[in-house]
């Protein structure tokens, strides 16, 4: 095994000298480091290491170097039942060392660490644990001591609320049954933070009612911030060891197992709310981490005007309809196309919400025909994974397939718009080059600014939608979300999302400030 210098501490909760390779790996223990390599298929596990006793029985942190050589690397923690307590995705960076910080569970609660193939080729890293701290938590008594008198007034503040939910014939027998359910939820979440040297991961949340639990979230929700940010992914809160984002994480975990279809309103941009079921992707985002692809938001915030022209197509439950809404106001316009019915249930459930007037909804898929086509729902944890049948990703579930109407970009935008259209939102998972061709009117003549989803995968871009823009006279340019900015398309490592500007406009490469 080599020298024992930098794994054989006693201080280190995991113990390399028992690990486990997985299949066809190779581990190799050098006196500095571990070396990793595997031809392993994607998202297998090679490698299981145990966790040893440390004598500490809170959440742990353990800080990781890694040097990825090959291919895409996952590392995280298993709970004793087999689920990811924390895990974090790598991306090859050649000759950088990278440093991460990983949770460990409470140690009752512990399974091993996890190494995993997560890219679709081989994978070659090295790694070595170079250090641990007690707690999960950042240790900044003043600040935290600030949150928690604020979260107790909120508690405080829900609980007086609480009665109002239940119907006037039982508010009488419920008002004090509800009162103490959140009196008590008070006194788990002064237990749980009131230490804050050693945080024992809000252990009993678990066990406070349901009706708590929905105004405790609504009560520590944030409002997002608009502004370029380097390093999001939308799982980004996983990993912070921020006081209120580790409470709503926890939260959001309890939700989504317990009450997935339990509804929960938060702030969103531009003063207005959103909201979301528990068990979907996007609660991860916006309530666990307080913010939603804030880049392309970024983006939109440099160009919206008062008495814009908006198409969002793609739009889900709403997040981009209802800021561009409160953006364009009531001189603007905006037009929400879904064709899910669940999401446009949503999407108007949203509107009401927000008496978003200056919204109109067209159930119906935009496509380069006019007709019916078959359009897959996804299952409600992954809405965002809806496509129409033709580009489905069948690795996912479905809930629900079904006809829906087929039209034109040109024909919606003229009946809907006189073709005045100034920003158009394309999500539609691989359908990007049938709306576009759909809409070579609209662009020709509107020359409207196009915010486009171009890749579902990272190696699977839409390279007809990329040349279909640049043949219509458009820039194209990366939103780069490692970075937090936007950048010419050839000098970007990966492509996801991109925005389209006319050639004409170069006034707007500088609004957005490409670099």
């Amino acid at each position: 095994m080599g020298s024992k210098a930098w794994y054989a501490s006693p201080n280190l909760p995991f113990d390399i000298e028992l690990a486990q390779v997985i299949g066809e790996t190779v581990l190799k223990c050098t006196a500095d480091w571990a070396v990793v390599k595997t031809n392993a298929g994607q998202w297998d596990y090679v490698l299981s290491v145990p966790v040893r006793e440390t004598g500490n029985g809170s959440v742990e942190r353990v800080c990781v170097e890694i040097e990825l050589h090959i291919g895409r690397l996952g590392l995280g923690t298993l709970t004793d039942g087999g689920h990811f307590y924390d895990i974090v995705d790598l991306p090859q960076e050649l000759g950088k060392r990278q440093t991460i910080n990983l949770r460990i569970p409470p140690l009752k609660h512990r399974g091993p660490l996890i190494l995993r193939n997560a890219g679709e080729g081989p994978l070659a890293v090295r790694f070595r644990f170079s250090g641990r701290s007690g707690g999960d938590v950042e240790r900044r008594p003043n600040d935290a001591v600030i949150w928690l008198e604020k979260a107790i007034s909120d508690l405080n503040s829900a609980a007086a609320v609480l009665g109002e939910t239940h119907p006037p014939e039982v508010l009488h027998l419920m008002r004090p049954a509800v009162r103490a359910s959140a009196h008590a939820a008070l006194g788990l979440l002064k237990y749980s933070l009131i230490d804050l040297l050693k945080p024992d991961d809000f252990i009993g949340l678990d066990r406070v009612p349901p009706d708590v639990l929905k105004h405790l979230a609504e009560a520590v929700a944030i409002t997002p911030r608009i502004g370029f940010t380097p390093n999001w992914k939308f799982d980004a809160c996983r990993f912070s060891a921020d006081l209120s984002t580790v409470l709503r994480l926890k939260l959001w975990e309890i939700l989504r197992h317990k009450y997935p279809e339990m509804e929960i309103v938060a702030p969103w941009l531009e003063g207005s709310k959103i909201k979301f079921p528990c068990g979907s992707d996007l609660s991860l985002a916006v309530f666990g981490g307080g913010n939603f692809e804030p880049n392309e938001f970024a983006v939109l915030d440099s160009v919206l005007v008062e008495g814009m022209h908006v198409m969002d197509i793609g739009a889900n439950e709403g997040v981009y309809s209802i800021y561009a809404s409160q953006r364009v106001g009531s001189s603007g316009k905006v037009v929400a196309i879904e064709p899910s019915l669940r999401e446009s249930r949503r999407l108007r459930a949203n509107m009401l919400l927000n008496r978003s007037r200056n919204i109109a909804v067209l159930e119906c898929a935009i496509v380069d025909q006019v007709g019916w086509v078959e359009f897959t729902v996804a299952e409600a944890s992954h809405a965002g994974l809806n496509a129409l049948a033709d580009f489905y990703d069948e690795s996912n579930p479905a809930q629900d397939r079904h006809l829906t109407r087929a039209a034109t970009l040109d024909s919606v935008a003229r009946q809907s718009l006189g073709l005045k259209v100034d920003v158009i939102k394309i999500d539609v998972e691989g359908a990007e080059s049938a709306v576009l061709r759909s809409g070579l009117v609209t662009l020709a003549d509107a020359r409207p600014i196009i915010l486009v989803e171009i890749a579902r995968k990272e190696l699977d871009v839409n390279r007809d939608a990329l040349t279909l823009l640049k043949e219509q006279n458009y820039n194209v340019y990366s939103i780069d979300n490692r970075l937090g900015c936007v950048m010419p398309l050839e000098s970007a490592r990966t492509v996801a999302n991109v925005v389209a500007i006319p050639f004409e406009r170069p006034d707007l490469k500088r609004k957005i400030g490409v670099h």
